[in-house]
């Protein structure tokens, strides 16, 4: 009874694990971004699979231990013990399954591949010194989270770490870095930041010619790896600044721009290929005029020199320089 018992259980563990874990099912459904490679559905249903398959891969022996179990009970307590055998069989297939599920989290499942994908600006050397990863771990005990902050802590140019579990023994990590667009120039130093505002590293002279120009703002304490920040008084400067970098990376317009002066807290002055300068409300919708300024300069011309005033709500204003 024991064998007979457990096999509906472990069929349909095998089944269920196996029909969604197949890469064929999972793209043809569109079910990717839920039960692909490294979800958290996906992990469980590959432990689902492994606990399934162990008791298939050792019915041999379930069968032994049940038949030895069978001919140790006597004939005349028959009736009773069937009675009560039938709750001993339960509870002995309940416990296998859960010492394989027990095994499949503590045994089967350990670190023993580490691999690096996205990586350009630091070597996958690199990102393992200090990503901290014990080898022969526990997959699914691995804090996948931890060592991805780890790598962001550590990694200035580091934007984002996404650490994927590919059971049964790989651990996959992807690496997006940051972009340097601009250096902020103040008093005392200058520094690359990223179109989010994330202090990358310091620049010196050559450097600073090689990105967008940034002035009016003053750092306070900046810090490599940190997010830019600034007095309470300039805050309104900072936060027009990151959204309109980030905005800028967006449309395409960010690598164009010589310099950006948020030196006022109600405007901001652009200057685009060294010969049109642009000026813009502060906290405005500048996506939509981005969009608008691509479209001008398109009219413009790659000649064309003045001044394009963006402050109105709808309008646009074009000066041409004579």
């Amino acid at each position: 009874m024991l064998p007979i018992a457990i096999l509906p259980v472990a069929g349909l563990l095998l089944g269920i694990g196996s029909s969604f874990t197949n890469a064929t099912t999972i793209e043809t459904y569109g079910l990717t971004k839920i039960l692909g490679d490294g979800t958290l559905l996906h992990s469980l249903l590959v432990i689902m699979n492994s606990v399934g398959s162990a008791v298939f891969n050792n019915l041999p022996l379930i069968f032994a231990v049940g038949v030895a179990i069978g001919m140790a009970k006597k004939e005349k307590e028959r009736r009773y013990r069937k009675r009560r055998g039938g709750i001993a069989y339960t509870i002995l297939a309940v416990l296998l399954i859960a010492a394989s599920v027990v095994a499949a989290c503590t045994v089967f499942f350990r670190v023993e591949e580490v691999t690096v994908e996205g990586n350009e600006r630091y070597s996958q050397e690199q990102i393992l010194s200090v990503a901290s990863v014990e080898m022969g771990a526990n997959m699914i005990l691995t804090p996948g989270e931890q060592i991805a902050q780890r790598i962001y802590r550590a990694l200035p140019y580091v934007d984002h770490v996404e650490v994927q579990k590919r059971f049964p023994t790989t651990l996959k990590m992807v690496i997006t870095e940051s972009q340097p667009v601009a250096v902020i120039t103040g008093a005392a130093s200058a520094w690359i930041v990223d179109a989010k505002g994330k202090l990358l590293e310091q620049a010196d002279e050559t450097q600073a010619q090689e990105y967008t120009k940034v002035t009016g703002l003053e750092l306070l304490e900046p810090e490599q790896g940190a997010q830019a920040q600034t007095t309470p008084e300039n805050q309104a400067q900072l936060d027009g600044l990151t959204a309109m970098t980030t905005a800028l990376a967006s449309c395409g317009l960010m690598e164009g721009m010589t310099s950006i002066d948020v030196s006022s807290k109600t405007e901001i002055v652009m200057v685009y290929d060294g010969r049109l300068t642009v000026k813009v409300l502060n906290n405005v919708d500048f996506d939509r005029k981005l969009k608008a300024l691509k479209q001008v300069i398109a009219v413009i011309g790659e000649e064309g020199r003045g001044t394009i005033n963006m402050k109105g709500q709808d309008k646009i204003i074009w000066s041409k320089e004579n």
